[in-house]
């Protein structure tokens, strides 16, 4: 979501600059902007009419930033430079107030062009950035280029005037008003009456498309006419809108389109949302990435996020969309799993960050914190406040919060006043608290009858350092003769709860939070072998093949050196000649077909059935032929459980190219076989779960049938509207 980068900007900038925002900062600017645009030349040309709200007007001065370069001018008020970095794009001035609290004018032009690149220590979506660019290939203009008087900590809205060449169309949020054409350019006037916390520009040659989507305008820009596509994209935004006012409550925009970019992206803005070329091609995007944007505008963009408290709208959107059309599908147990999986895997210690101090996203481990840890948070709240109480919350934290900046704390009393309970305590403990419990299922007994009553006896410890959390852990008992389990809920406040429970049938299997329902850090044995801990390991070790061809060594190292520079942890890169054996205290990949540890991996890999042969390797049934094949596999080290084992391997050295840049978008699988030079994927999946410390078989000597358990999972918060 592009507005949270923007506030993140804004934050650093108050601290760079120490402006003082200022008293009633939630009190709303009005912009009157008339601006004209030429892509050939890079360059801005704008007025602006600048209304402050009376707690701002009837201050000394008003302080604003602008793009280095555009050297704003007034015939109302007088301008001073305020002294700014020479390698910063953002200049600082200020205004000195005259007491008839007339608006503020100001004229100023200049050029706008930061190249396209790749930002962050580890881009989780591997897209590029930029703070703003006016350019032949397209023109975009957000809060994070200054390209208007930013005023921090203030929100705004607008009328905005744009003129672009003729054929150009652009776009911004809200309402259009005004469009029209002639030979030499095109004016179009957009209008948010609604507080916003940034203003864009987005322009292009597009075609345009729309349809109603009840008493919203559903649009799609693209820069090539396909009426198929744009029917697709219009249908399917009817289709999330409805179910979305059933959930929370009525969009709060006139419209809201889809705007293909120039570039790959996934950004969501105030009524609309700008995806790369490539991206708005994929079918399933229909289902994941586009209705997350859609989400946006309930959620960071409808009620605003207080940054400097904790961005929770990133969690809460990916909980009402991403997770949600898992459950409808029937998916929303390895949802939570594969959730779970990726903060244990990429979060370790020093990782770690209470949620408190999540602005966004800039690599798999604040996204597995600050996506994934805040999900969680409000499925938990789900579970404890039940489907009536959190709906209703939900709807109340919209219709209470829109158009308003707000903090965890914010969210909080609104559902502790909606569903009449207490939760600070919960909230003070998943936001301002870093980590998370340890469990295990330990000392478990055979139950034991007596007057035909069976006694289950087991323990179960929190084995994180530091002060046990409180929490409500969900468990399940499969009974003999009966599908369903019987649940209970153990709710542990230290570090060791005993649990003791009494059936009339024999209890056959004990299993704590088998839906993955509480936040936690799986063990290691809950978790199946995957590249993410390829991937996130803090001791990484890549093992060249030296008896590989040159060309295909050359591609290998070229690749491992890659991962090396731009993922996190520590990364070394080595030949297999290098070592006598193979490490165990680290996260190995195995590169080479004729790696000499490839032997090693073969003999891990029994257990899951996989077969190897000279010319071809079986999995999952599934006969891959080398020549013309590429595999990944992975596998726990023999030697320690805790270290995982990844080899990769192909002859192509063209293929290599390919499996660098697609790898890292496929790190919840276990196995992944590519096929060509291209690196088509043909299979994927991964391996069984075995021996989870989190679950128990009783062995009885009679042998009982254990055949035909139900794992059901619960229903979805709302099932999907159909089309209309």
């Amino acid at each position: 979501m592009m507005t949270q980068r923007v506030q993140r900007l804004i934050l650093l900038l108050l601290l760079a600059y120490a402006i003082a925002p200022a008293a009633h900062a939630g009190s709303t600017i009005h912009h009157a902007l008339n601006v004209t645009l030429d892509p050939a030349t890079s360059t801005i040309v704008a007025h602006d009419t600048i209304t402050l709200p009376a707690a701002l007007a009837n201050q000394p001065y008003f302080d604003f930033l602008l793009h280095k370069g555009l050297e704003p001018q007034s015939t109302t008020h007088t301008i001073t430079p305020i002294a700014t970095p020479s390698n910063s794009i953002q200049h600082h001035y200020r205004v000195r107030l005259t007491a008839d609290n007339r608006p503020i004018t100001l004229n100023y032009s200049g050029i706008i062009h930061h190249p396209i690149s790749a930002q962050g220590e580890q881009h989780a979506r591997g897209f590029k950035e930029t703070p703003g660019l006016i350019d032949p290939a397209g023109v975009f203009l957000a809060g994070s280029t200054l390209w208007y008087p930013v005023a921090p900590d203030q929100l705004v809205n607008f009328t905005l005037t744009i003129t672009t060449p003729a054929g150009w169309t652009a776009i911004s949020q809200g309402k259009r008003n005004h469009d029209k054409s002639n030979t030499l350019q095109h004016t179009v006037t957009w209008q948010e009456a609604h507080p916003q916390d940034d203003i864009f520009i987005i322009a292009n040659r597009y075609h345009e498309y729309s349809q109603p989507a009840g008493a919203t305008q559903a649009m799609v820009f693209l820069r090539e006419a396909d009426s198929a596509l744009a029917q697709r994209y219009l249908d399917t935004t009817a289709q999330y809108l409805a179910m979305y006012n059933k959930l929370i409550g009525p969009y709060p925009y006139q419209k809201f389109a889809m705007v293909e970019n120039f570039w790959d992206t996934g950004y969501g803005m105030p009524s609309f949302t700008l995806l790369g070329p490539r991206i708005i091609r994929f079918p399933f995007i229909l289902h994941s990435s586009f209705p997350h944007e859609i989400l946006h505008n309930w959620w960071g963009n409808g009620v605003f996020v207080d940054y400097a408290q904790g961005n929770w709208a990133e969690g809460l959107t990916t909980y009402l969309a991403d997770h949600l059309i898992a459950e409808q599908q029937g998916r929303g147990i390895s949802y939570r799993r594969n959730t779970l999986q990726r903060y244990s895997d990429f979060v370790s210690e020093g990782r770690d960050f209470p949620l408190s101090q999540f602005r966004s996203r800039h690599s798999s481990a604040t996204e597995a914190v600050g996506y994934g840890k805040t999900l969680m948070l409000f499925h938990m709240l789900r579970q404890q406040l039940g489907e009536q109480d959190f709906t209703r919350s939900l709807a109340q934290l919209y219709r209470q919060q829109k158009f308003k900046i707000t903090s965890f704390s914010d969210v909080e009393a609104v559902f502790s006043h909606t569903s009449g309970t207490d939760l600070a305590p919960f909230f003070e403990q998943w936001v301002t608290r870093s980590g998370a419990p340890r469990l295990q299922l330990t000392a478990a007994t055979l139950p034991r009858s007596k007057e035909g009553i069976f006694q289950l006896n087991a323990t179960l410890t929190q084995r994180q350092p530091g002060t046990p959390f409180q929490l409500a852990i969900p468990l399940m008992v499969f009974l003999e003769g009966q599908r369903e389990p019987h649940t209970e809920t153990v709710l542990m406040n230290s570090s060791q709860v005993d649990i003791s429970l009494a059936f009339k049938r024999r209890p056959l299997r004990i299993e704590v939070d088998p839906m993955f329902d509480l936040f936690r850090r799986l063990d290691d044995k809950e978790i199946p072998a995957a590249l993410s801990q390829g991937f996130g390991a803090e001791q990484v070790l890549m093992l060249l093949p030296s008896k590989a061809d040159k060309a295909l060594l050359n591609e290998y190292r070229n690749m491992a050196n890659a991962w090396a520079r731009s993922q996190p942890g520590h990364w070394q890169v080595k030949l297999d000649s290098d070592f006598d054996a193979l490490p165990s205290d680290r996260a190995v990949w195995v590169l080479g077909w004729n790696n000499r540890f490839s032997g090693v991996i073969q003999g891990a890999l029994k257990i899951e059935g996989v077969v190897f042969n000279s010319d071809q390797i079986i999995i999952k049934e599934q006969a891959v032929p080398l020549a013309n094949h590429s595999a990944v596999l992975t596998a726990r080290h023999p030697q320690n459980s805790a270290a995982t084992l990844v080899w990769l391997a192909t002859h192509r050295a063209e293929a290599v190219t390919a499996l660098a840049r697609k790898l890292p978008h496929y790190r919840k699988y276990s196995y992944l076989v590519f096929e060509g030079d291209n690196g088509r994927n043909i299979a994927k999946g991964q391996w069984r779960v075995l021996n989870s410390p989190m679950s128990l078989n009783f062995e009885y000597h009679d042998k009982p049938e254990r055949g035909g358990f139900k794992l059901t999972p619960a229903p979805a918060l709302i099932q999907r509207q159909p089309a209309t």
